[in-house]
């Protein structure tokens, strides 16, 4: 379990690194509008507008260059636009700021403050021999914003308009642009303008000319390399590949969508199972014919908490195997005001019985000290806590640590065996319920892993989700907790907000929320119909309890065994009819200890609480936690921008 863990901080960790750093101030590119005039010796000279919108204070902004398909960035200036309605090319000097730029490999810094407001940065640049000339058509091929972490901002409103040198003709010259929402917008014999609402961070927003050569008079032609025909045939395939992937998109949105409906009406259908809403038959009082053990796994629904061992000794006592008294607490509670003066005490004998498994297993397990005839004793002094005074001076808590370990684990072996015994008995059923949480798990992984080949998340994050998200399936196929399963939807929320694309994530994370709705609300058990029926009488008799308390005409045997239900099904407060007689104390003695000394669990959760053992040791269910001499309370169960060649834009 300190494995699983840990691994599962390493993978929220490197989550946590692959996204955006928090900060407290934010920025957005609202617009982008880039102007490139194509001169006839084949460079490029660009005009870009970014316009910029700040929360917080910042100091400069950043243009990020591409690095491929040209010799070199020259002649790069950075101003101010003071007129924000300018459109490039169309600009007096008067209403620009020069910037002060400092160059750090293809990353170009101009130095621009701003706090909260909106500003406009215009670079200027020239690319080197961008255009690519041959005999028969020119090539001018650039991804002005790449794939790499320079890119890591959504860009709005994006328009790249490019001007021939010379007139040409629309028919004799072919524009395309490599992005899923990018559209050719506008051509002309001059002009050509392309245009995208958002070039999302990370995706590559690229555009591609291929026009006569004739035009570039002053540029040496070359052997095409590929003929043009050759070059539309691949253009065209492109095309018909991002509108496959786009509506493969679809079509996996669309799906998810049904899913997380189909999964949300079925966590609600879960809520109308009849163990949960169910009606009784009617009379409580049937379940006086039940082993007090049965009615804590149908009332629990096969979960287990701390008042288990509690119910397995009353099972014991309903069959006359163990007797109740009680004793004084150990003189170490002396100096705690809370500690009760007196604690229950339980004594096995020996009978002609046969004793199940279990039953072996808690005997083994809780009654240890053995006595003249045979008779074996359990005290709850045995399992107390540290004292208030004992954590404050951190007295001998390691040996409290490592007892309630221990405890715990023996509860659990124990338990483990009622839960197969009851099984047997068709009270409950698991199998379904196991098979349909490892299925839903399945599934939301494989939903995750498909957005990754829609989507071409980055390789790196999926593999991570896959290599841990797996492992923890594996851990969590055999395991009784639940644990494990919901590590993997916390794991694959973490992924469905950090390795989806911004634009697309919302449908993974309905997804994965109402998958996760889903396994909340799948029992761990079915319960059987008679045991449903069982579990809504004891709904029926807690609600009694609480309302007319226990009869007082009830013989002092079916008072003691309400008492003990009444414990151990977490009723709330009730009132009885104490009785002063010697008699009645000898034989009802549960209830006349709940009368004199309060709930014999509350005193004991609260020790539990103090002594829950650290990391290291926690290997199952946290411990859970007045009442006067007439009532009774049940109580409750205890960016860095360096190494990358590709486009982009920021701020710092």
């Amino acid at each position: 379990m300190k494995r699983i863990y840990l691994i599962t901080m390493f993978i929220l960790l490197c989550f946590l690194l692959a996204a955006s750093p928090v900060d407290a101030r934010t920025f957005s590119i609202d617009k982008v509008h880039i102007k490139a005039w194509i001169q006839p010796n084949g460079d490029l000279i660009i005009n870009e507008f970014f316009s910029y919108t700040f929360d917080g204070e910042y100091n400069r902004v950043r243009r990020s260059v591409h690095l491929d398909g040209h010799d070199g960035v020259k002649n790069f200036e950075a101003y101010e636009l003071l007129n924000q309605d300018r459109v490039p090319g169309f600009i007096d000097r008067g209403e620009l700021r020069p910037l002060e730029v400092q160059q750090d490999g293809n990353d170009l810094f101009a130095e621009l403050h701003a706090i909260n407001e909106t500003k406009t940065a215009l670079f200027i640049y020239e690319l080197k021999n961008a255009v690519r000339s041959y005999d028969a058509y020119s090539d001018l091929t650039i991804p002005f914003f790449g794939t790499g972490k320079n890119h890591g901002a959504d860009l709005q409103n994006v328009t790249i308009d490019f001007v021939f040198p010379e007139p040409v003709g629309t028919d004799d010259y072919h524009a395309f642009i490599h992005e899923p929402d990018g559209e050719l917008l506008e051509k002309t014999e001059e002009v050509v303008r392309f245009y995208t609402p958002v070039s999302q961070k990370r995706e590559l927003t690229e555009v591609r000319l291929l026009f006569p050569s004739a035009i570039m008079k002053k540029q040496s032609k070359q052997t095409a390399p590929v003929s043009l025909e050759n070059i539309l045939k691949e253009e065209n395939k492109l095309v018909h590949a991002e509108t496959e992937k786009m509506e493969a998109h679809s079509k996996v949105v669309r799906l998810l969508y049904a899913i997380t409906v189909l999964f949300a009406l079925m966590a609600l259908g879960l809520v109308f199972l009849p163990q949960r809403i169910g009606r009784g038959s009617g009379n409580h009082g049937d379940l006086l014919m039940y082993d007090p053990l049965e009615l804590y796994v149908i009332d629990r629904a096969g979960k287990k908490d701390d008042f288990a061992f509690l119910a397995g000794i009353l099972s014991l006592v309903d069959k006359g195997l163990v007797t109740i008294s009680d004793t004084k607490t150990l003189i170490r509670f002396a100096q705690d005001g809370e500690a009760p003066a007196r604690t229950l005490s339980f004594a096995f004998r020996q009978g002609l019985k046969q004793m199940s498994e279990s039953e072996n297993i808690l005997l083994d397990w809780l009654f240890t000290r053995k006595v003249k005839g045979g008779i074996r004793i359990f005290s709850m002094n045995n399992i107390y806590g540290a004292t208030q005074t004992e954590k404050k001076e951190r007295k001998e808590m390691y040996g409290y640590y490592l007892r309630r370990f221990r405890f715990m684990q023996m509860e659990r072996r124990w338990f483990h065996r009622v839960i197969l015994n009851i099984k047997g008995s068709g009270l409950v059923r698991g199998t379904f319920c196991r098979i349909a949480g490892r299925f839903l798990m399945i599934s939301i992984m494989a939903g995750i892993v498909l957005a990754y080949f829609v989507n071409s998340a980055p390789g790196f994050g999926i593999l991570l989700y896959t290599a841990v998200s797996g492992y923890l399936l594996k851990k969590g196929w055999a395991a009784e907790g639940r644990s494990q399963m919901f590590l993997i939807l916390a794991i694959s929320l973490l992924a469905a907000i950090f390795i989806i694309d911004t634009g697309q994530r919302v449908p993974y994370i309905l997804f994965v929320l109402s998958g996760s709705l889903l396994f909340a609300a799948l029992p761990e058990f079915l319960l059987s119909t008679e045991a449903a029926r069982i579990r809504a009488d004891i709904r029926m008799f807690r609600r009694q309890l609480k309302q007319e308390g226990i009869p007082s005409m009830e013989d002092d045997a079916n008072l003691e065994r309400r008492m003990g239900l009444a414990l151990i099904l977490r009723a709330k407060k009730f009132t009885i009819q104490p009785k002063e007689s010697e008699e009645w104390m000898k034989a009802a003695p549960l209830s006349a200890f709940i009368l004199s000394e309060g709930n014999p669990m509350n005193y004991l959760f609260e020790t539990w609480k103090l002594s829950k053992p650290p990391l290291t040791f926690y290997k199952t269910n946290k411990p859970q936690g007045k009442d006067n001499s007439s009532s009774f309370d049940g109580g409750s169960g205890g960016g860095s921008y360096g190494g990358d060649s590709g486009g982009g834009a920021g701020a710092d």
